[in-house]
Parts: C-alpha cells; structure tokens; sequence
C-alpha cells in the first residue's frame, strides 16, 4: 500500500515541470 499514490504523485510533478519548461521555452520573442 502506497506505490500507485507515488506513482500519481511523480507523474504530476513531471507534468507540471514539463509544462512549464514548455512555457518558458515558447516564449522566445
């Protein structure tokens, strides 16, 4: 008990990373 919460837990962060590395590469103007 306790490997999918983790499992959910990493896969937000890594979203939100992603996210906003995306962003602050998309705005180059």
């Amino acid at each position: 008990m306790g490997g999918g919460r983790g499992v959910l837990f990493a896969l937000a962060l890594v979203s939100l990373c992603l996210c906003q590395y995306m962003h602050s590469h998309s705005s180059t103007s």
